[in-house]
């Protein structure tokens, strides 16, 4: 016999009537991002025993008073559900409240499970609530001015609006969590993604190395810049696992994968339109799915036209990347690349190069045209992917050469990453 049975194993019993509901208030700071000591009572026993732990007492449960509990696992605050039971259980007899029973070794075993229309109600306000709490503790971290915190990679200060951390972490460090209207608790969130980085432990593999710069070449060269999807741990820290009762993202994730599709659309259709990733503008913010979408963007917005600059200066990709990597670069140092110009923040610098038409005047080719240019100044930068090509174009002697004394030290150089790139990007 299991401690808690599916609803499913279970007699389906009559209805009965039900009180309204009335149970000891929650407030903000019963979820505080503090891990606050749980405490359980036994619902049946007059003297209000406490237990640490969920197993130990519905161990006692089962010996001592022959009484389950169904799917606890689904119930998203357990200290208060017993809490109500408790009171419940003072008021009348466990037999009287219409619970379901099932037999197991000529012994009667009473369950609360939702098939009980009181037990349901229950369950179902307590996810409401938590939920109430939860969006509320949302739109306060999103109101909060007072919230400072380094990057988790260059140690760059923000302060006042967190999606600004959380969006240079992902566009200078390609390390996304997601969108920042997404989360919740992300001071606790932060703090427990630095803890495990300064315990040189890869927040993808989860692998212990020997020191930081071991962890941070691991996390750059496996692309692991990115959570566990089955760490458990993170599930907290995201709306999405809060909205419907026993249900986390992967739940919820699996019903939209198979949801219906529309009369006549294929399933490559939809995998095309929402599987590829988000290329991002060279000058600020903007996201877009498609390369072409991105170039009219900074086109129309920034007076940017990569076409007419490809087309002036007649670069192949491979001098296109170049150009991307240099820009994506300067930009990166705030820095106008006409003018030399460094400025307090990327918003100061884009502006003075669209009043300046600095923005359409791209530098002599001593500047841009140079190895370490073939490296993407951001990992995973999609739009380099994206770049147009001539078929023309793609001859053999685009590739890169690296000289035979340069290739004996190959393993120990920066040109290392150049060959290995640009060998990729001719397959």
């Amino acid at each position: 016999m299991e401690e808690a049975m599916s609803a499913a194993d279970i007699g389906n019993p009559g209805p009965s009537p039900v009180e309204a509901l009335i149970f000891p208030e929650v407030t903000d700071d019963d979820l505080d991002e503090g891990n606050k000591q749980v405490e359980y009572i036994c619902p049946l026993c007059k003297e209000r025993k406490i237990y640490v732990t969920s197993k130990e007492l519905f161990c006692h449960m089962r010996i001592e008073h022959k009484l389950l509990i169904a799917d606890s696992h689904l119930i998203c605050d357990l200290e208060r559900y017993l809490n109500y039971w408790h009171d419940r259980f003072q008021e009348e007899p466990i037999h009287a409240l219409g619970l379901p029973t099932s037999e197991e070794d000529n012994k009667t075993y009473y369950v609360l499970c939702d098939q009980l229309q009181e037990d349901s109600e229950l369950r179902q306000k307590l996810q409401v609530e938590r939920l109430n709490i939860i969006l509320r503790t949302q739109q306060k971290e999103r109101q909060d001015v007072s919230f400072s915190s380094p990057c988790l990679f260059c140690q760059e200060l923000y302060t006042g609006n967190r999606s600004d951390l959380f969006n240079h972490m992902a566009r200078d460090h390609n390390f996304n969590v997601g969108l920042p209207d997404n989360l919740v608790f992300t001071k606790e969130f932060l703090r427990v993604l630095r803890e495990k980085m300064d315990s040189l432990q890869c927040l993808y593999c989860e692998k212990i190395f020997r020191d930081k710069i071991a962890i941070r070449e691991h996390m750059r060269k496996k692309q692991h810049r990115k959570l566990n999807p089955k760490n458990k741990t993170f599930d907290k820290y995201y709306i999405i696992n809060y909205l419907e009762m026993g249900k986390g993202w992967q739940a919820v994730q699996a019903e939209r994968d198979e949801a219906p599709q529309e009369a006549g659309q294929e399933d490559w259709d939809d995998w095309q339109e929402t599987a590829g990733a988000t290329a991002v503008c060279l000058f600020c913010n903007q996201h877009a799915v498609e390369t072409t979408d991105l170039l009219e963007h900074m086109k129309q917005k920034h007076e940017f036209d990569l076409d007419r600059i490809k087309t002036t200066l007649k670069l192949n990709f491979y001098k296109q990347l170049k150009v991307v990597n240099f820009i994506r670069h300067r930009i990166h140092q705030k820095m106008c690349f006409s003018c030399h110009q460094v400025y307090a923040t990327q918003d100061a610098l884009v502006g003075h190069m669209t009043d300046s038409k600095h923005i359409q005047d791209i530098p002599d080719n001593t500047e841009w045209d140079q190895p370490e240019y073939y490296i993407p100044t951001y990992e995973n930068d999609t739009l380099l992917f994206g770049l147009p090509d001539d078929e023309d174009e793609v001859t053999v002697s685009q590739t890169p050469v690296i000289a035979e004394e340069t290739k004996v030290d190959i393993q120990n150089s920066i040109l290392r990453d150049v060959h290995i790139r640009s060998s990729l990007s001719v397959t």
